[in-house]
């Protein structure tokens, strides 16, 4: 969908009214259920940083990110954070005023977008604070005005991101034109001609342009053509003559002088250091220049036993493979030739790729995913081929000699506690993921569709235990002191002991490297779940 789009009726035939404002804390200990909002909602968060579950997919978010939410999203803070943070919830309705008789009106304002930019911040602070009541029901001519400074701060968000906006229109206008640079990177282009496209003065073109993208228009061109360059010089042996005009260069002299103020070395030293070398797409889609036999590969990661099954070891021991907080200065001191690292977070990203070839990696993906990931990275595809044929036959024979011990339909539930008395629900990684298998166990309805979402897990409260507990139950024991006696607590609760499976014997607890969800695991899995299965109820 286009996010220029305007909402289906014209702005001036709705009214907005604010229903309530609060401003919650949702502590680090607290398990927020995921929501589905009744009437139109905008997030606003106040501090911190983390993952909003939205619609199905994963938005990140920070200080002073605000989210718009329909009648009939649904959203849930995601619980793989420490951090209290701190949040306003703005509940509205919106009538249709065109028809003879009034309607509410049920479409976002803002076709095609939930995240909303907060910009320049001053005004929107005030605004909030205005708005915000104390937790008071305001009457008379209170709420009347604080309706208006509600009103006043979606007018702000709707010129902002609705294309009526002079501001907005200035904004694409810019990212047009780095639109435009990319596409004609080739051509001679200058800051004139550029300014020009958006009808602004050179000056304020400029400025606008480098806080966009962190680069006045030209430093912008000349980084784009020499990235071009690199490439032609990995990947070709054409000459330099060839490879400045096919990247906007008006010689080799001037491209080679250029080439080495931002890289720090010739274009033929960097020829000759790219031979042995691969170019490969990472998860986020990063294009990296990598070594075509890394030897000192650094993971950050949950699935260090993938880079195992293909014949990889790395440096840095166990201590990483568990994916602590990333530390520069200690990455620094492993001197890796590859880092590959399991986080979508582009900041640390940033610090990795500071010290060596920088891989993201999504270690939440399926076995299957993640083998032939690596395969293509590390030129092992026909092993992580070969090695996942190997393990879908013993999983299918594993799953056959269980067969009269599992009942056709049979499902289950795989439960963790993490960072103290959170209680997770495991989906699409981990135990689970070889515990649901067309010849195994089904999961839930609940958890087929986090699968189907691509959800690994999802918190849930203690008390909503019993919706989510299969025929058979799996407990997995934490690593921490106070998640266990948090765990204890749990399964010797009548809440726990009055669940079907734990009354018939079916419920299991087991401990945490069973749920690494790593391919060496996985293959250990296949000799330990029949020995637990076949054991008497």
């Amino acid at each position: 969908m286009n996010a220029h789009e305007t909402p289906s009726v014209p702005l001036h035939h709705l009214m907005l009214k604010l229903v309530s404002m609060k401003r919650l804390t949702k502590s680090a200990d607290i398990t927020f259920a995921e929501q589905t909002v009744e009437s139109h909602t905008l997030l606003i968060i106040v501090d911190s940083e983390g993952t909003l579950y939205l619609n199905n997919r994963y938005v990140r978010f920070e200080a002073f990110s605000a989210f718009q939410l329909a009648p009939g999203d649904c959203y849930q803070f995601d619980g793989q954070t420490n951090e209290t943070m701190n949040y306003y919830c703005l509940v509205y309705s919106v009538v249709r005023l065109d028809y003879v008789q009034p309607s509410y009106y049920q479409q976002s304002l803002f076709p095609g977008k939930h995240e909303l930019r907060l910009y320049p911040l001053a005004p929107y602070a005030k605004l909030l604070e205005a708005i915000q009541a104390d937790g008071k029901a305001l009457q008379g001519i209170e709420a009347y005005k604080q309706n208006l400074a509600f009103q006043k701060l979606m007018g702000m968000l709707l010129e902002q991101h609705l294309p009526a906006s002079q501001g907005n229109r200035q904004l694409y206008s810019l990212e047009d034109t780095v639109h435009y640079i990319q596409l004609h990177y080739k051509s001679p282009l200058t800051v004139k001609q550029l300014a020009a496209l958006t009808n602004m003065p050179q000056w304020q073109y400029s400025s606008l342009f480098k806080a966009l993208t962190g680069k006045k228009p030209l430093d912008y061109l000349v980084s784009l053509r020499i990235d071009h360059a690199k490439e032609w010089l990995a990947n070709s042996h054409a000459s330099l003559r060839e490879i400045a005009e096919w990247c906007g260069f008006a010689d080799e002299y001037y491209f080679s002088r250029r080439f080495r103020q931002m890289t720090g070395g010739s274009p033929r030293q960097y020829a000759l250091s790219m031979r042995q070398r691969v170019q490969v797409k990472d998860w986020m889609g990063h294009q990296v220049v990598i070594p075509a036999e890394p030897q000192r590969i650094l993971y950050y990661g949950e699935t260090l036993g993938d880079l195992h099954v293909l014949g990889f070891q790395t440096v840095g021991g166990a201590d990483y493979s568990v994916y602590p907080v990333f530390n520069k200065e200690q990455a620094a001191e492993q001197e890796p030739d590859l880092i590959i690292l399991a986080s979508g977070d582009e900041q640390i990203y940033e610090q990795a790729a500071d010290i060596a070839p920088t891989l993201a990696f999504n270690s939440w993906g399926t076995l299957e995913e993640r083998l032939l990931m690596l395969g293509d990275w590390l030129g092992k595809k026909q092993e992580a081929l070969r090695w996942l044929a190997r393990h879908e036959r013993r999983t299918e024979q594993m799953w056959q000699q269980l067969g009269s011990h599992i009942r056709e339909g049979e499902t289950a539930s795989v439960f963790i506690f993490e960072r103290g008395n959170r209680l997770f629900i495991m989906a699409g990684s981990g135990l689970a993921s070889t515990l649901y298998h067309p010849l195994g166990f089904a999961p839930i309805s609940e958890v087929k569709m986090l699968i189907a979402a691509q959800r690994a897990y999802k918190e849930i409260t203690v008390g909503s235990l019993p919706h989510y507990a299969g025929n058979r139950l799996f407990m997995i024991v934490p690593d921490t002191e106070d998640s266990r006696q948090a765990m204890e607590s749990l399964i010797n609760s009548p809440l726990w002991k009055q669940l079907p499976a734990v009354q018939k014997g079916h419920a299991y607890v087991v401990d945490n490297n069973w749920n690494y969800g790593d391919a060496e695991t996985a293959n250990k899995l296949l000799g330990m779940l029949p020995k637990l299965l076949q054991k008497p109820s």
